[in-house]
């Protein structure tokens, strides 16, 4: 927990809070304990690459906007129900590619 959280910039309690509270969200185990050491399951392990993907995906369109913005560029038209061009069945159906 300590070398989790020292990265993050946070404390141990806050990082095993939040574990917590994602273990109870999702209802299974994302940790495991081996030795003295804690983690990632193997659920663990695929829950962290989908949240790492999908906070990718934040990260790049953040910075997209924030890179108009700077260029004065119009911020364009969001069509109500798709997520960059995206249907909401193309992601009900796993189709994200």
């Amino acid at each position: 927990m300590r070398g989790g959280a020292d990265q993050l910039g946070i404390t141990p309690l806050a990082v095993s809070r939040q574990l917590s509270a994602y273990r109870s969200f999702v209802k299974i185990p994302l940790t495991e304990r081996q030795v003295r050491r804690l983690v990632l399951a193997a659920y663990g392990r695929c829950y962290c690459e989908s949240a790492s993907a999908a906070f990718s995906v934040f990260h790049t369109s953040a910075t997209q906007l924030r890179r108009s913005r700077l260029l004065g560029a119009s911020p364009g038209i969001v069509r109500r129900g798709s997520v960059c061009g995206r249907s909401r069945s193309q992601y009900r159906n796993g189709d994200c590619g």
